[in-house]
């Protein structure tokens, strides 16, 4: 636009440009609610398209802003302590950074258009509590760094499918924040987004998200640090993790990725203490260098396939892992992988080839007794000697299972929906019969198609240790049974 020329109407000071006119500074009272002019009747057809930094720090309480307005520039409302509520017009193609940064006093933002929402722009209004938005379209609107970051009283937002990413510091210090919805895929959800929203205790991605960023430096800076957060769920793909993308999280219990993700990368998950259980998708190839170090509670990670290698330190320190099944594609076991993991019992391999594993520090800190499960029949296992007096005990994955009792199922009800007892299963090769309870893990699997009472099911493969028969999840194994329904059910 051209240069403009300052002028006053009234108690309203502005810029005039090629297009409209600018509000530069208002010589009114704020004892009654402001109305900002659509147009003066000095100047027609000459509309009001931009406020400047017009109220910064002033004592204004209420305002109409006319629906002309194109832009609200930087810093116009910043610190208006006295401002409770703001509806933002619809033609408003952005709104400035830091332009309602510190209004301690504003309790209600209603967003009418798709106006993009730049850096700080609600930065510390802590008295905030409900975002109204109303984007429409398919356009990507963008949000900027630290947008709502401590407003602490904000409890829940929905995050609209036109927003593409969630910027840095996006609600860092939102402490009463309990409900996030993202409503469409997510290209970035940036380093400390969550950080320290302590109320925050379920999140779940229910789309599609590229990248979860994080940094590997001194403070190990994640998305969610210092979060609430007790369980995490990503539903869909997550193409990449950055390094400590998930560290610092004193609250987390589990995670599950229920798509295919390409790596955990080093130091993902450093330091969060209370994570017990997570679940790994099939693409995870590696898992980096101290990715679960200062884990303590981690008693159970789910690998479904595609693991090839371990590495440095990647499981340090997490001294409730009892069992560890390592998925049949894993080459190669790094130097103090299972590091100070006092009480690792078991490995149970599944693949017929062993992994390179690189010296015995692998064992570094583990117990003296633990055990190293094989294929029965896996030749290249049984010349393998590499476990420096651990024992390696050959397993077999050839069962035979039969049910003397399993209560009907509906046409396409979920397997682990069935009540299956008084099991029994005997190993092919030997004839070796055990009994007992066998249970089905993964929630997901349905039986392929027709009636359950007449047709056979495939299940998890199960295995006999010796001393137990466990079962596994069936995403995992190659080797799968076969149950046959007795006719009369």
């Amino acid at each position: 636009s051209d240069s403009g020329w300052a002028d006053r109407i009234g108690p309203w000071q502005f810029d005039r440009y090629s297009q409209g006119l600018v509000i530069t500074f208002y010589h009114g009272t704020f004892e009654n609610t402001v109305q900002v002019p659509e147009v003066f009747e000095e100047i027609p057809g000459v509309p009001v398209q931009g406020i400047a930094e017009t109220f910064n720090g002033s004592d204004v309480k209420f305002i109409t802003l006319p629906p002309s307005l194109l832009e609200l520039s930087p810093l116009a409302f910043f610190e208006c302590n006295l401002l409770s509520e703001i509806q933002i017009p619809a033609k408003i193609r952005s709104v400035g950074g830091s332009a309602f940064a510190g209004c301690t006093n504003l309790k209600t933002v209603a967003l009418l258009g798709n106006a993009s929402l730049e850096r700080s722009a609600f930065k510390n209004c802590g008295s905030l509590k409900s975002v109204f938005l109303s984007y429409s379209g398919t356009n990507p609107i963008s949000w900027g760094d630290s947008l709502f970051s401590g407003c602490a009283k904000l409890s829940q937002i929905t995050i609209p499918v036109q927003v593409p990413s969630l910027p840095t510091s996006l609600f860092s210090g939102c402490a009463s924040l309990t409900n996030v919805e993202a409503r469409g895929a997510l290209q970035r959800i940036d380093i400390d987004a969550f950080r320290s929203c302590t109320s925050l205790t379920n999140l779940v991605f229910s789309n599609a998200v590229d990248t979860v960023v994080g940094v590997y430096g001194p403070d190990y800076d994640g998305a969610f640090q210092a979060s609430g957060i007790t369980n995490l769920v990503f539903e869909k793909r997550v193409r990449s993790i950055g390094d400590a993308a998930f560290s610092k999280m004193p609250n987390l219990q589990s995670i599950s990725f229920h798509e295919e993700i390409g790596s955990i990368p080093q130091v993902a998950f450093y330091d969060c203490p209370r994570l017990t259980t997570i679940e790994v998708g099939g693409g995870v190839q590696s898992l980096g260098s101290r990715a679960f170090e200062k884990c303590p509670s981690l008693t159970n990670i789910n690998f479904y396939g595609g693991l090839k290698s371990i590495e440095t330190e990647a499981l340090a320190d997490a001294k409730q892992l009892k069992t560890l099944i390592l998925p049949p594609d894993l080459t190669n076991i790094s130097t103090k992988a299972f590091l100070n993991c006092s009480g690792l019992e078991k490995l149970i391999f599944m693949g017929t080839n062993p992994p390179k594993v690189v010296n015995r520090s692998v064992f570094s800190g583990c117990r003296a007794n633990v055990k190293i499960y094989y294929p029965k029949g896996a030749a290249s296992w049984s010349q393998y000697n590499q476990w420096w007096g651990f024992e390696a005990i050959p397993y077999s994955t050839n069962i035979e299972v039969a049910w003397p009792t399993v209560e009907p199922m509906q046409s396409g009800q979920k397997l682990s929906e069935a009540i299956l007892t008084g099991g029994s299963a005997r190993d092919a090769e030997t004839g070796e019969k055990v009994s007992g309870t066998f249970s089905f893990e993964d929630p997901s699997f349905q039986p392929p198609g027709g009636d359950f009472a007449t047709n056979l099911v495939f299940i998890p493969t199960l295995w006999y240790l010796g001393e137990q028969t466990r079962s596994v999840a069936f995403r995992v194994w190659t080797n799968i049974p076969v149950i046959q329904v007795p006719e009369n059910l």
